[in-house]
């Protein structure tokens, strides 16, 4: 009974980090696009701060599937590659945790 509550409890956190970088996510795209078109002013500290973390959080995981899938015509490809991944990966690893703690 205490593994199943720590199975169940286990696959609510990794939930809730996959939300969290999928949100994490979004807001590094809507960055890049920002910054590309020359609205975000990037002198400001605190901006740049935030666009810093958000590349730090973010650029190795998109490097990955760049690898794949290189950009074409400037158009990268690589954050819907890592939505897909990040939901599938994330969806299959909460269905086997909630399963496995369910068998118990």
């Amino acid at each position: 009974m205490i593994l199943k509550q720590l199975i169940l409890s286990f696959a609510n956190v990794l939930s809730i980090a996959i939300v969290l970088y999928d949100k994490i996510l979004i807001a590094s795209i809507i960055f890049s696009w920002l910054e590309a078109f020359n609205i975000l002013n990037f002198s400001n500290r605190l901006v740049y701060q935030i666009s810093k973390v958000l590349h730090v959080l973010t650029n190795k995981y998109f490097s990955w599937f760049r690898r794949f899938l290189p950009p074409i015509n400037g158009l990268d490809f690589s954050p819907i590659l890592g939505f897909l991944a990040l939901s599938f990966v994330g969806n299959f690893l909460l269905r086997v945790l909630y399963e496995f703690a369910n068998f118990l």
